[in-house]
């Protein structure tokens, strides 16, 4: 499972992958800057996720008081199931597997999503190499124990 940073038309995105599927993407973002925040948001909420009815949900940005980094879902009912869709960070789109028979099962699926994307989901580039170092924040090089010895980094 990978996270890609990517560009397209002088935009930058970021697509999570497992094998040959694509799972979520981001919004068209500006700059690379933008998009990587957006991905180390999502990789590192990923550690405590939120699934709210989606009549709560209105009400998520109390999750983020104590810690800013949530992964939040959101279940919607609707005439064939449930619907599970990423409301906090924003502008993701989930692709598949995100319709479900019950609310228990869309908040099982979220429960289990999350736990890969922050056990597994490492950020690379477009040819699926790593960043740099440098390239992420403080906090997600100390989050995922990556080292820089260059003295920029401390």
């Amino acid at each position: 499972m990978k996270i890609i940073l990517s560009s397209e038309s002088k935009k930058w995105l970021w697509s999570l992958r497992n094998g040959g599927f694509e799972l979520a993407r981001c919004e068209l973002y500006d700059n690379f800057i933008d998009a990587r925040i957006n991905a180390e948001a999502f990789r590192i909420g990923a550690r405590s996720p939120v699934t709210l009815d989606a009549h709560d949900a209105k009400k998520f940005r109390s999750y983020l008081r104590k810690d800013k980094y949530r992964l939040i879902f959101s279940v919607l009912k609707t005439d064939t199931g449930f619907k599970l869709s990423v409301i906090y960070p924003e502008n993701i789109l989930l692709l598949r597997d995100v319709h479900f028979d019950s609310f228990r099962s869309a908040e099982m699926f979220a429960g289990q999503f999350s736990n890969d994307v922050f056990d597994i989901a490492d950020i690379v580039n477009e040819w699926e190499q790593p960043l740099h170092p440098l390239q992420h924040s403080r906090f997600y090089r100390e989050m995922f124990d990556i080292n820089d010895d260059h003295p920029s980094s401390l």
